[in-house]
């Protein structure tokens, strides 16, 4: 956690009938409604540790924000100590009875008047923590992107609707001059509009009730992409006129397709058995398919696993269908899933997610201090992968595993993302358990 900016807000609550003075205060004459909500919310939320003027020792409820870059919860000495600032110019401001911010929060806290510094840390990283948690219950519905409800969302991740079906055309129902199934349109200005609003500001709902995406055994999710649906983007190789160029366009060739087992994606192929071997590899094999995935730590509120969803839509909606138009799904497995639901394959291009800033608003009220998250800055970029190995989703598991992010299975997940040259090796061992099962 790293403070980098303050903002400071007063809020200072309505005065009641019994309390005139309170009115003279507050000589803006305004009321920050947001604290209101928050303190209707929360406040029935948290043991009472003390209440009233004496104990309180502030006549009015106020809030102050800070910019915590990183948006980890690990607070050092020198963000303690910006804390502290920020306390006690609300305390001198506010009618307080004290402005020592040290023995304020040992009091609100309950702690003994003896207490250190490492014990009142310990209290702010739990409440922060908690604004977290509150976070994720306040996410953008998953389904808030499309609008088109789950069913759709549901068709599209397995490879369908008309987000991967459709092509560009001037045929019917376009005509000369004025095309049709223009991909930047219908559903681009969606997506960009997603993408350049709640994307970036805000953690978005992880689709869980999908099967897709429901108990990812290893924290590990993959898109595989095996069409190009839109020229001049410099990806794939679809081009124009897409009535001749585009027809059946691939897209950027990144890794071999070793095998599908159909077993493990039934809600998907809509199949109870079977399986399918993609031998050799490009034109002798497959062809171009691309793949690409992200994972995330077992903590919920780790920036990795907090903006999952984030993450799930700016991969496949958003990097790989609006801006490169890659779709559709390798034959016998979903197009997006859990890595276990997903074709084995060589290897995976990466993207994590950096959690810029985000602005913690600090609230007390009623002898009460809360910390909410406000807003946040998200980026997306390639992942970086251990021992320097970058834009890879093996890499990058590890690197989760040597940090202690993650249960270690990189056995298991090594079985699903085989590396180069790994596929001959991964279908003689998958080809021999299905014999044997079969008990041959």
């Amino acid at each position: 956690m790293k403070y980098i900016a303050i903002a400071l807000t007063l809020a200072l609550s309505q005065a009641t009938a019994s309390s005139p003075s309170l009115r003279q205060v507050d000589h803006k004459d305004t009321v920050d409604r947001e604290l209101d909500e928050v303190i209707e919310l929360e406040i029935n939320k948290h043991p009472v540790v003390c209440s009233g003027l004496e104990c309180t020792e502030c006549a009015l409820p106020f809030a102050f924000s800070l910019a915590n870059a990183g948006c980890d919860c690990d607070i050092d000495k020198e963000q303690f100590e910006q804390i502290l600032d920020q306390l006690k110019q609300k305390l001198s401001d506010n009618a307080c009875k004290t402005n020592d911010p040290r023995k304020f929060l040992i009091k609100i806290f309950g702690l003994e008047s003896t207490a250190t510094d490492a014990k009142i840390i310990k209290y702010l990283e739990k409440l922060c923590e908690e604004a977290h948690e509150k976070q994720l219950s306040a996410a953008t519905p998953f389904g808030d992107i499309t609008d088109e409800g789950n069913l759709f969302d549901k068709e599209y991740y397995d490879g369908g609707t008309y987000y991967n079906e459709e092509r560009e055309t001037e045929s019917f129902p376009g005509s000369p001059g004025s095309p049709d199934y223009e991909l930047d349109v219908d559903p681009g200005t969606t997506i960009k509009d997603f993408y350049d609003n709640e994307a970036q500001s805000w953690n978005v709902q992880y689709p869980s009730y999908m099967t897709n995406f429901r108990n990812c055994k290893y924290n590990t999710a993959m898109c595989c992409f095996v069409q190009d649906r839109q020229a001049e983007d410099n990806n794939g190789n679809c081009d124009t006129p897409y009535d001749v160029n585009c027809r059946d366009a691939d897209p950027a060739d990144n890794t071999d397709i070793c095998y599908v087992n159909m077993t493990e994606s039934k809600r998907s192929n809509h199949v109870n058995n079977g399986f399918a071997i993609y031998a050799n590899d490009d034109a002798k094999g497959e062809g171009a398919a691309h793949c690409h995935g992200f994972a995330w730590a077992d903590d919920s509120i780790h920036p990795s696993s907090m903006y999952r969803g984030n993450n799930l839509f700016y991969i496949s909606m958003y990097d790989h269908l609006y801006q490169r138009g890659y779709v559709r799904n390798v034959p016998g497995a979903p197009m997006c899933s859990c890595l276990e639901q997903a074709a084995v394959v060589s290897r995976s291009d990466c993207t994590e997610i950096e959690c810029v800033e985000e602005t913690l608003r600090f609230v007390f009220s009623s002898g009460k201090l809360y910390i909410k998250v406000k807003k946040v800055d998200i980026d997306f970029k390639a992942c970086q992968g251990l021992n320097g190995n970058n834009n890879d989703l093996y890499a990058y598991y590890k690197r989760l595993v040597d940090e202690n992010l993650v249960t270690d299975q990189t056995v298991a997940v090594k079985r699903r993302l085989v590396g180069d040259n790994g596929c001959p090796g991964a279908i003689r061992g998958f080809l021999k358990s299905q014999l044997a099962d079969l008990g041959l």
